[in-house]
């Protein structure tokens, strides 16, 4: 975050503190695009960023030049997540256009699937051979399957449009950005807890979870990151 110095506390007797968290700028990408909505790193270094704006999913190289985009007109762009065993990324379109799942081929660089969907799908994760999304006024969809057919919901009427979605540990984090707020719950659907504090987060939208079980949380409107322990759900830093 530029101009920004991570604000630092100890807490419990993690093995790794918040202490131990440094963010340091690693590179700056000029990316030429609006309204950036989604964003991914593959496993070879490659930047993935999704365009609302111009309707397109654009890649770029470790060194951060352009490689390539896909045009999804007519169809709109919110999320993007990589589904590592087709080495494709699948792009939902939130409630603009036609409600769709695209699919790209990153080795053919071209659309190989358009999958019809009856919900307004923003937010989508890739674990564990599903996409978890967040389905507009439905709660979370987790889809699997070469259809991507729902197998499961996880009922919430209040899901906003623009809420995003992690996962780790067998727990689902989701942003709220009609509530102001983020909620951990089990696959199951049963709430951990929900943290809403509007003097700090004023418009959560992407979420990521670490490897270490932190949430760290893109504030929009603040244009700033924020992240907490797992354990510390109630204290933010940023």
């Amino acid at each position: 975050m530029k101009g920004t110095q991570a604000q630092l506390k100890v807490v419990n007797d993690s093995t790794r503190l918040i202490e131990d968290i440094k963010m340091n700028l690693k590179q700056t990408v000029n990316t030429g695009l609006s309204r950036t909505t989604g964003c991914l790193i593959l496993p070879d270094g490659r930047l993935v960023l999704s365009c609302r704006v111009k309707n397109l999913v654009r890649v770029f190289n470790s060194n951060g030049n352009k490689e390539f985009e896909i045009n999804l007109n007519p169809c709109s762009v919110s999320d993007i997540t990589f589904i590592s065993g087709d080495n494709t990324i699948a792009a939902t379109s939130g409630r603009q256009g036609s409600h769709n799942i695209s699919i790209i081929d990153l080795k053919n660089r071209k659309v190989s699937k358009q999958i019809r969907v009856n919900f307004s799908y923003y937010g989508v994760l890739y674990s564990d051979s599903r996409l978890i999304t967040c389905a507009q006024t439905e709660g979370l969809h987790i889809l699997k399957n070469r259809r991507r057919k729902v197998i499961e919901k996880i009922k919430n009427k209040e899901m906003s449009s623009f809420s995003y979605v992690a996962a780790f540990d067998n727990k689902i984090y989701y942003t709220n950005t009609f509530h102001f707020t983020v909620t951990c719950c089990d696959m199951k659907g049963t709430d951990l807890w929900t943290f809403k504090d509007t003097t700090v987060l004023t418009y959560p939208k992407g979420i990521t979870v670490d490897n270490d079980g932190n949430v760290y949380v893109a504030d929009q409107l603040l244009i700033r990151l924020l992240f907490c322990r797992q354990m510390e759900r109630d204290h933010w830093n940023y």
